[in-house]
């Protein structure tokens, strides 16, 4: 049996994504959940492009 590691984004700072998903990338997330929980469903595209910016900035 095989695991994911997938931590929960419900108490990030999501003005910054990049410094907050770096700490749970680095020790092996397997994915990071986005959600209506997370995010809110205005802001969840924002947040998701802003992310992918700074991941790739990385």
């Amino acid at each position: 049996m095989s695991f994911l590691f997938a931590p929960n984004l419900l108490s990030a700072d999501l003005a910054r994504p990049g410094e907050e998903v770096r700490p749970v990338i680095a020790p092996g997330a397997d994915w990071i959940p986005f959600d209506r929980a997370t995010l809110g469903q205005p802001d969840r595209a924002a947040a998701i492009a802003a992310l992918q910016r700074a991941l790739a900035a990385a």
